[in-house]
C-alpha cells in the first residue's frame, strides 16, 4: 500500500516538474521575441474631402453644396419671394429648401419677438455676416436670418436614416454661404464706335 501512495507521489511530481519546464520555456520565448507576439496596429482610414460645386443665385448669394445633390429653383413664386430653391439627393429622402422672402422687420431680434411661436429652443449662430438662429425639432433644422427686410431661410428636413446625412450637407451649405452679385457682362462698346465712323448724307465731313 505503501509502495502504490510512493509512487503515485512520484508521478505527481514529475508532472509537476514537466509543466513548469513547458511554461519556462514559453516565458522564455516571450521574453525573447515580444514583437512576434503582437499584431501592429491597423491604421484607421481617414475620411475622404466632401467633393462640392458652386450655386450662385441671381438673387445676390451664392454657396457650395455637395456634387451629390440637385439644385431646383421655383420658377413660379409670390410676390414676397426673392428665391426659393430646393436641394434633394437620389439616395437619401428629405431635402434642404432655402428661401429668400420679403418682411417688415428690419434686424432678427424684432422679428423673433413677433414670432415667439416660431422661435422655440433657438441657437444662436451665423449665417455668412449676419446673426442667426438654429431651430430643430419635428425632423427639421431650421436656420434664419434677417438681412435689410429681407428674410433668409434654409431648412433641413429628414427621416431617422437620413438626418446625418442632411445635417452635413446643411453644415456644408451654411459654412460657405456668401453675398454676392453675379457678374454682369462687359459691355460690348465696338457699336459706338462703328456708329462714329458713320456720316449721314447731308453731313460734311470736316477735315
Amino acid at each position: 500500500m505503501k509502495s502504490k501512495i510512493l509512487i503515485i507521489f512520484t508521478i505527481l511530481i514529475i508532472v509537476s516538474a514537466s509543466l513548469m519546464f513547458i511554461a519556462s520555456l514559453q516565458n522564455s520565448k516571450k521574453l525573447l521575441s515580444p514583437i512576434s507576439t503582437q499584431s501592429a496596429p491597423t491604421p484607421s482610414a481617414k475620411p475622404g474631402k466632401i467633393k462640392t460645386r458652386e450655386f450662385q443665385d441671381p438673387s445676390g448669394f451664392k454657396f457650395s453644396y455637395p456634387e451629390t445633390l440637385t439644385v431646383k429653383s421655383e420658377e413660379k413664386l409670390a410676390d414676397n419671394y426673392y428665391t426659393a430653391l430646393r436641394l434633394t439627393d437620389k439616395k437619401y429622402d428629405g431635402g434642404i429648401t432655402i428661401e429668400l422672402t420679403s418682411t417688415k422687420y428690419s434686424s432678427l431680434a424684432d422679428w423673433i419677438k413677433a414670432n415667439k411661436n416660431i422661435a422655440k429652443n433657438y441657437k444662436k449662430s451665423f449665417l455668412s455676416d449676419l446673426d442667426s438662429i438654429e431651430v430643430e425639432e419635428n425632423d427639421k433644422k431650421t436656420i434664419l436670418a434677417v438681412d435689410i427686410e429681407t428674410l433668409i431661410s434654409l431648412v433641413a428636413d429628414y427621416s431617422k436614416n437620413s438626418k446625418s446625412f442632411w445635417l452635413e450637407s446643411l453644415k456644408t451649405v451654411t459654412s460657405t454661404f456668401a453675398f454676392e452679385l453675379p457678374e454682369q457682362p462687359p459691355t460690348d462698346s465696338s457699336s459706338d464706335n462703328v456708329e462714329s465712323d458713320i456720316i449721314f448724307e447731308g453731313e460734311e465731313s470736316i477735315e
